[in-house]
């Protein structure tokens, strides 16, 4: 995604989240993508894919800048 988004992210395969996003919410995925750049304030939560598959829980701090 590229852009602002306030609120929740929940998706079902992956997230993708481009140089210029800003997230203000917390993501549920199996799978994400974070380009350098992107603003992340609130918590990843990784969940099982849509093949059953387990990917391991990451809780990211409050808030997240990656540059």
């Amino acid at each position: 995604m590229h852009g602002q988004v306030n609120g929740n992210i929940k998706a079902r395969t992956a997230v993708e989240l481009h140089r210029s996003a800003k997230v203000h919410g917390n993501i549920e995925t199996p799978s994400i993508l974070v380009e350098k750049g992107v603003l992340l304030q609130g918590e990843v939560k990784m969940t099982h894919d849509d093949q059953g598959a387990l990917a391991n829980p990451y809780s990211a701090p409050s808030s997240v800048e990656l540059q």
